[in-house]
């Protein structure tokens, strides 16, 4: 793992505390690790995409962009004078900001942007970002309580999880791993890793001092795994959330399925 920078920032994860614990601070102190690399930057000139990711498919390839400027411009399609939003460079925890491909034209990108409302896309130019692939996918069943990790495809690691309540559930569709936290007490509510994605809560417009992002985390309550027990977030145990952390970069879709 990287060099990691201790930052203090607003919670973003939306997981609940234990029934009977004392709730988590709302400001935690985190630790930033910076997202692990997936290979060589593709040149726009060789750039030639896989299909992207959609639901109920596991993709056998991923193409991600990572911005390299201090401010990516998004725009509703390409050469369009409206901004649709301004992203900063980085992340709350963890590098740089990136984004899904999902389509390619002239000198731009179509992207899956990790913004309010889920699914939202745009577009950038391909000169702000680089451009990298992987071969990894993550499905979430909702109804199985399992977690599932693909490489190339092949299926390399399940995990029974916990998910959102009824009134405060875990969003349906496609997303992906936006960002690495490593919380600064590993036996607390977030376990020692959490995973923030592009999903953002239906219910939930804000959670302590975050605005709703769903993540995937630890836990220390272990008991729960296997039920509907959050405010939204998926959690699986300490040691997968760790094995995962190790292996994963940015940009691994993330299948929420019912």
């Amino acid at each position: 793992m990287s060099t990691m920078t201790v930052v203090a920032s607003a919670s973003l994860m939306i997981g609940a505390p234990a029934r009977g614990a004392a709730k988590p601070s709302p400001s935690p102190t985190s630790t930033t690790v910076a997202p692990l690399t997936a290979g060589t930057v593709i040149s726009a000139a060789s750039l030639v995409l896989p299909p992207p990711p959609l639901a109920g498919v596991i993709p056998l390839r991923t193409m991600v962009a990572r911005a390299l400027v201090r401010k990516v411009i998004v725009y509703a399609s390409p050469g369009d004078a409206k901004v649709s939003i301004v992203m900063d460079n980085r992340t709350n925890f963890s590098g740089a900001h990136v984004f899904v491909v999902i389509g390619k034209q002239d000198g731009w990108l179509q992207v899956s942007v990790p913004e309010r409302p889920n699914g939202r896309t745009g577009w950038v130019r391909m000169s702000d970002v680089g451009v990298y692939q992987h071969d990894y996918a993550i499905v979430v069943s909702l109804s199985a309580h399992t977690l599932t990790l693909y490489q190339n495809g092949l299926q390399v690691m399940q995990e029974t999880v916990a998910t959102g309540l009824a009134k405060y559930p875990t969003p349906l569709g496609m997303f992906f791993i936006r960002e690495l936290a490593k919380p600064a007490n590993a036996k607390g509510v977030y376990g020692p890793y959490a995973f923030g994605l592009s999903a953002f809560s239906n219910v939930l417009t804000s959670f302590g001092k975050g605005n709703g992002q769903v993540g995937i985390h630890g836990t220390n309550t272990p008991a729960q795994l296997g039920t509907d027990a959050s405010h939204g977030c998926i959690r699986v145990r300490n040691e997968a959330i760790t094995a995962l952390a190790k292996r994963l970069p940015q940009g691994v879709p993330v299948d929420i399925r019912a």
